[in-house]
């Protein structure tokens, strides 16, 4: 086993070692822990039901807050992936933590896929995985069940590039449709955060790629492969959103203003904000303020990521000229999306 991923291993034991000795008793929870605490609750109800889609179509009641769920994603993938553990009798933080280490090594994979995909080497696909566990966003956000980690957004932005790929060279390509396919359903069913920007990325970069090669598009087979697949995976994201849809058109008075947004905004176009994502020296050695002081805005949480994703970004763009001419392709792409998140 290369050592990347010995690193990216030893990632995932640090993200989840406080919880390793109450792993049946407390889960991983940012900002005070009340959302880990509500969506493990969720998480066990779902596992309980996902075998009656019936019950559905009336999603979960939290009294008082009767219509709760409509903000808060169901976690149907992970309920799924958990319920032979519920059917063992694990308590809900139990199911809520193996659910988050098998989100945290599926996002793994998937990176390395993606890696793999747009040009590196099987053998170092590890580092690409160990940036994603081992990111300032990823360790601050861990509890986050419905957000982090997204393993869908790689996985499709994966069989994408391996799609379009084989269109280019003119060989099979349907697999790599339906791969893409049951990713976007998948992490609709996991959260809709995560899917919200495969969508987002995905299209940014067909469209990049189709501006690209337009004038050779016309002389190359047209991708009926991609037709199916595609419709396939709407309605897949329309039934698992239908219940969600309902239930948030009888809740219409919550919003997020601007500023609330930007306040927890961690992409490249808010490096300069004032919000949670703020780092100091204290915060760097581990002598920062409470968890709970710097949800309130007393002091900074954590280094933006925007920064790390500038940063590593720089590096890949000066090393461009080392790239073959696909990878050059792929990275310009995948750049841009990453710079649109």
């Amino acid at each position: 086993m290369p050592w990347t991923w010995f690193a990216s291993g030893l990632f995932l034991v640090i993200c989840l070692r406080p919880v390793f000795g109450v792993w049946g008793e407390a889960v991983l929870g940012p900002f005070g822990g009340l959302d880990a605490v509500f969506q493990a609750s969720l998480l066990e109800w779902s596992a309980r039901h996902v075998w009656h889609p019936e019950i559905w179509r009336h999603l979960p009641i939290f009294h008082p807050a009767g219509n709760a769920i409509a903000f808060m994603d169901p976690l149907t993938a992970q309920a799924i992936l958990v319920e032979p553990l519920h059917g063992l009798g694990m308590s809900s933080a139990a199911l809520y933590n193996a659910a988050f280490l098998i989100a945290l090594v599926l996002s793994c994979a998937a990176t390395a896929a993606l890696w793999q995909a747009s040009g590196g080497d099987a053998r170092s696909g590890g580092v690409a995985a160990m940036l994603l566990i081992g990111s300032p966003y990823t360790l601050a956000q861990l509890g986050h069940l419905n957000q982090l980690p997204p393993p869908g957004v790689p996985a499709v932005l994966a069989a994408l590039i391996c799609a379009l790929t084989g269109w280019e060279r003119g060989t099979a390509t349907a697999r790599y449709w339906w791969l893409m396919s049951a990713a976007l359903i998948a992490q609709a069913a996991m959260g809709w955060y995560g899917f919200a920007y495969a969508l987002l990325a995905a299209g940014i970069v067909l469209a990049g790629w189709v501006l690209r090669h337009h004038r050779t598009l016309a002389r190359r087979p047209a991708a009926r492969a991609a037709v199916l697949p595609l419709v396939v995976a709407a309605a897949g994201v329309w039934i698992l959103a239908t219940p969600h849809l309902e239930t948030a058109a009888r809740e219409v008075d919550f919003t997020r203003h601007p500023g609330e947004v930007m306040w927890y905004s961690a992409d490249a176009q808010h490096l300069l904000n004032t919000g949670a994502y703020r780092a100091g020296p204290a915060d760097l050695v581990g002598r920062g303020e409470d968890p709970a002081k710097r949800h309130l805005g007393v002091a900074r949480q954590v280094l933006n990521p925007g920064w790390m994703a500038l940063l590593l970004a720089t590096v890949g763009f000066a090393a461009r000229s080392g790239l073959t001419a696909r990878r050059r392709e792929w990275g310009y792409l995948l750049l841009t999306a990453g710079v649109a998140g």
